[in-house]
Parts: C-alpha cells; sequence; structure tokens
C-alpha cells in the first residue's frame, strides 16, 4: 500500500477504562454543516464509533484517538491492506509500513499517494506469496529493489491448506530458487506460519522448516508469524507468551507479527485490547514489525472510515 519521514506519536500505558478523548470533525458527529471539532471524553470500551455522513470533501477530516504517553516504538507498526481507498483512512506517522500480500502495491492509484510508489504508507514490503506468484516473481523482485525495497516477505500461511499451502521441505526448496538469491541486496523475512497447534501446523512448521533450511544455506534476517485467537479472555496474555516462543525461536533474530488480532471480537473489544498490547509490542527489543489485521471492511475500515480500533490503530 512517497517517500517521507515517519515519527511514531502512539502513547502507550494507557489504563484500559480510564477516559480518553477523541477529537472528531463537529460536522460528523452532529450531521451539521457546520466546521470545527468538538471533543469527547469516552471510555474505551464503548461501542465503535458511527461511520461520517458523506461530505463533498475530496479528502475526508481523520478522527484521532489520542493517547497521553508518546510510544517508543517507532516505525513499527504497519498497514496490511487490499483495496489502498481503505488504506487512505490511516494518516498517522506512526504507521512506518505496509504490504498487501503481494510483489507490488496496486498501479496507477491516485489516492493520497497510496499505491503509487514502494514508498506509500511507509516502506511497502513486497511478499513472494507462494506459488502464484513465482512467475513473475524475479521481474517483480527486482523492480522492487530498483525502487528503494528494503526488506521481502516469505510465503503466506504454507503450514494453511487455504492459503500457500506447502511443505516445510518443497517451502525450503522454494526459498533457495526464490529468496535466496536476493540474500545479502534486502533482508528476508521467513514464510509467516499461523499459531495453530494443530499436527505439523504453526511452531511445528517453522522448526521443521529452519532445519531442512539451516542444511541447505537458507539466509533469513527475520521471523514472521501470524497470531489469532478468538476468546478476547486471557489473551493478550496468550499473545505475549506465543511472541516470546517465537522470539526463542528467532535466536537472536528479530520478529515480524504480520497478521494478528482478536477474531470476532467486538470492535470495543478488539479496540480495548490493542490498548493493551501495543506499548508491549512497542517496548519489546525482539519485535521489529508488526501489522493488525486489517485494513479491510469490519476490521479495522468499514467503507474507508476508521472503526474505534482503526482510531486506536492509527493514533
Amino acid at each position: 500500500m512517497r517517500a517521507r519521514s515517519l515519527t511514531l506519536e502512539f502513547a502507550p500505558l494507557l489504563l484500559l477504562l480510564s477516559p480518553v478523548a477523541v477529537t472528531l470533525p463537529t460536522a460528523n458527529l452532529l450531521g451539521s454543516d457546520c466546521n470545527g471539532d468538538a471533543t469527547i471524553t469516552a471510555v474505551s470500551k464503548l461501542p465503535m464509533i458511527p461511520s461520517p455522513p458523506e461530505t463533498n470533501h475530496s479528502v475526508p477530516m481523520i478522527p484521532r484517538y489520542t493517547f497521553k504517553v508518546p510510544s517508543t516504538g517507532a516505525g513499527k507498526r504497519g498497514i496490511a491492506y487490499e483495496d489502498p481507498a481503505q488504506a487512505r483512512a490511516f494518516d498517522s506517522p506512526a504507521i512506518g509500513w505496509s504490504y498487501n500480500w503481494n510483489a507490488r502495491p496496486p498501479p496507477s492509484i491516485s489516492v493520497q499517494g497510496v499505491g503509487i510508489s514502494l514508498t506509500s504508507l511507509g516502506s511497502f514490503v513486497p511478499m513472494c506469496w507462494g506459488e502464484r506468484s513465482f512467475a513473475t516473481w524475479h521481474q517483480d523482485a527486482e523492480w522492487a529493489i530498483r525502487n528503494g525495497a528494503t526488506s521481502f516477505l516469505g510465503f503466506n500461511e504454507p503450514d494453511h491448506a487455504e492459503q500457500a499451502h506447502l511443505s516445510p521441505a518443497k517451502a525450503a526448496e522454494y526459498w533457495m530458487k526464490y529468496l535466496q538469491p536476493y540474500a545479502g541486496r534486502v533482508r528476508l523475512g521467513s514464510p509467516a506460519t499461523t499459531n495453530s497447534n494443530q499436527p505439523g501446523q504453526g511452531i511445528v512448521w517453522m522448526k521443521e522448516f529452519l532445519s531442512i533450511c539451516a542444511k541447505l544455506g537458507c539466509t533469513m534476517d527475520f521471523l514472521a508469524v501470524h497470531w489469532y485467537n478468538t476468546d478476547p479472555v486471557g489473551s493478550a496474555e496468550r499473545f505475549k507468551e506465543y511472541v516470546a516462543e517465537i522470539s526463542h525461536l528467532a535466536g537472536g533474530k528479530s520478529v515480524w507479527i504480520t497478521e494478528f488480532g482478536v477474531w470476532g471480537a467486538s470492535d470495543a473489544v478488539q479496540a480495548e485490547w490493542l490498548e493493551e498490547v501495543m506499548p508491549w509490542l512497542d517496548s519489546n527489543p525482539t519485535v521489529e514489525r508488526y501489522a493488525y489485521f486489517a485494513a479491510i471492511n469490519n476490521h479495522l475500515v468499514n467503507n474507508g472510515q476508521l472503526t474505534l480500533t482503526g482510531l486506536v490503530y492509527n493514533s
């Protein structure tokens, strides 16, 4: 999903039930034609803020969800997106990078610069998704490097039957053919596995892949993983424990969490959950980057407008 310098302004340490200030355009709140802002004091458990009515403005004003303490996690937060029109909702300097599960951003998109270059929404990170990417991957990779790419992401959930779906041995073979040629030219991220505890999936898959790769001479500069949970109760601690386990497996390499979330939880619950885990991610030295799922309808955005969870993420 324009070259610019980004400074993270997210403020951690917000108590989960403490009031927060949300500044929204008055016209968006009241349906009036007046200009100006209104500051509302709300509790993080409030339901999602309704999408404002359509206006004639070419660029909608984006509400700001205010935290109290500046973040130390500059550049970590990323945007995973499919439609640049959804990604345009994020204007925070806290956003340091983006990706779209493809090798290139969408061409010829003129919405706030999204998709025009590798530097839209921070630095664009190409992904070699899996077998569907191979026909044009080397051409795409060279194009990306010429245009300033500094990192590549490996295969998307190869341990999942409905995603890249590769055995550890086949993934290692493909790695040597499609990713290894770029070692030393860009930083290479491992295939991103699920957190499934089913046989042959999740960490088990990753361990076998790394073992095979060690014999083949694969180069990986960081490990990429996904994490989802459907039960919000206690999930923040489960998430932290999983990241700690992956960090140990990484053996000193950094970790990218390229998808994560509390699947199926309400907007308010997800927003509260992010308030708890983002400060931890920002202060964790082993976590280099993370991207909450995702700039997609019914998640961080709805029809181009930020949900409450999106407001927290865009803070």
